[in-house]
């Protein structure tokens, strides 16, 4: 009937605790150091990640839909101004259709919605032609770099709303007979596709597996280095079972590119060991875990965890910052406003306090206050509590 989902992120040198509750019969709640969204979209963009995996086939082969949402997800993360956009557009364009689909004649409702329509659109495909022509940019470097450079893909923006190209607010009035008998809308951003090609071919009908498989890896990788330089933030990558479809050169190609560093923190898994050890060498023999999944040695994901902590050294920093992180949970929000700052150091708990009634107060309360926050961490990492 509950479930809950916790995380401590490192988000420019501070440690930031994310938490994702379900109950039966309630909504979801969202909470970003203890303190809930008042709005989804808030969140948008703070915690910035990437993931490529076999599904990524349909960025290829299936509906523009599917283009135009990982568009919008992509764009939206480091342009406000588009994600206000688009959810007016989305709006207006709901309104449009109940109109159609009620057979509404007044011609003036017609006139306010579409109105709202045209100037979101505007924003909308300023972005999207803008967006496009970087990652353009982007995505080849990286296909080269995985494929070599006998290849020559592309990808283009395609809408009816080009320069010569009428107003949306005329197209809407022009095709209103039209959706009147359709009973939706037919022209605007909401139709809009991504063309992808490989030497002046559609992807989805001369690509092999392999050049798909580049393709979409090349697409998400665009991906990390344009989110990276709109937020200002190295994105998490997640690369699920990459090197299925791939010959020997893409797969060594690809390891060199994820092992020298430059990514940040990345997540891999893969059929073949191999592959996995060989990116550890290529990185530099670094602080590096990875594990093949084998279903004749199943573990769940926690003790997965906590086996790459162990491994790699960082239990015992990783502890110190969730704890750490944990505080505005076990405090309560009026204690955590009074909190100027926290860190562990030497198995003790630092915290400035901006009420020195409040701190004299917790002084005399630390070993209770030290034992909850060892156990909402689920081990021993402190032993005191120091208040300035």
């Amino acid at each position: 009937d509950f479930a809950m989902a916790r995380a401590t992120y490192m988000r420019r040198g501070v440690a930031e605790e994310l938490t994702l509750g379900f109950q039966r019969g309630r909504r979801r709640s969202f909470k970003r150091g203890g303190k809930e969204y008042k709005r989804i979209r808030e969140h948008i963009g703070l915690f910035p990640l990437v993931m490529t995996s076999p599904s990524d086939i349909d960025l290829i082969r299936g509906p523009g839909e599917e283009r135009r949402r990982w568009m919008d997800m992509v764009i939206s993360q480091g342009d406000a101004a588009y994600l206000d956009a688009l959810m007016r557009y989305n709006s207006a364009l709901e309104q449009r259709n109940r109109l159609l689909r009620d057979h509404v004649v007044d011609h003036t409702l017609y006139e306010f919605v579409e109105m709202t329509l045209d100037a979101s659109a505007e924003v909308i495909t300023t972005a999207r032609r803008r967006w496009t022509e970087r990652l353009q940019t982007l995505f080849s470097r990286y296909y080269s770099a995985v494929a070599g450079d006998g290849e020559q893909p592309s990808i283009g923006y395609a809408t009816t709303l080009t320069s010569d190209a009428p107003r949306l607010s005329e197209q809407l009035d022009s095709a209103r007979r039209h959706d009147e008998i359709v009973g939706h809308t037919s022209v605007g951003p909401h139709r809009d596709d991504i063309e992808l090609s490989l030497d002046g071919m559609p992807m989805r009908r001369t690509g092999s597996q392999g050049q798909s498989k580049t393709f979409t890896v090349a697409l998400r990788l665009g991906q990390w280095q344009f989110l990276s330089e709109v937020t200002g933030l190295k994105p998490m990558l997640l690369l699920d079972d990459i090197f299925d479809k791939l010959d020997a050169r893409r797969v060594e190609r690809i390891m060199s590119l994820v092992g020298d560093g430059s990514f940040g923190q990345i997540f891999i898994t893969d059929t073949n060991r191999t592959h996995l050890d060989e990116i550890i060498v290529v990185g530099g023999g670094g602080p590096v875990y990875t594990r093949t999944m084998n279903r004749q040695d199943p573990k769940s994901l926690r003790e997965i965890i906590e086996e790459a902590l162990s491994m790699t050294g960082m239990t015992d920093d990783f502890n110190r910052r969730r704890l750490s992180a944990l505080w505005p949970e076990v405090v309560g929000p009026a204690i955590n406003r009074m909190t100027v700052k926290r860190f562990v150091d030497g198995g003790i708990l630092h915290v400035w306090m901006t009420s020195a009634v409040l701190k004299n107060e917790l002084s005399f309360n630390r070993a209770s206050l030290t034992a909850a926050l060892n156990r909402a961490a689920g081990a021993e990492v402190i032993t005191d509590i120091k208040f300035h």
